[in-house]
């Protein structure tokens, strides 16, 4: 599944954690984005609750292909953003 909405669930989760901390606090969630911070949790432990990427990310960028295979082996719901709402 492409996530191609900016009224997708996920991306209104995202955005929610990402403009108030009163719903990090409350939800007990933050929001990672790059790969040496996603890979720097996992190895201290922390397992996401989901994980966004591009297919382009994931071809261009060898790290970043190497991350979401690591994140589908840990079991990570991971879903793919469309390239237009990734600069969104």
């Amino acid at each position: 599944m492409i996530i191609t909405s900016l009224h997708n669930d996920k991306l209104k989760h995202i955005r929610a954690l990402q403009s108030a901390g009163k719903i990090r606090r409350a939800e007990k969630q933050i929001v990672l984005d790059g790969v040496r911070l996603i890979a720097d949790a996992l190895d201290s432990g922390l397992q996401p609750a989901f994980a966004l990427y591009s297919e382009e990310a994931t071809t261009v960028d060898k790290p970043a292909a190497q991350l979401l295979e690591r994140l589908q082996a840990q079991g990570v719901d991971c879903t793919e953003l469309s390239p237009e709402l990734m600069v969104q």
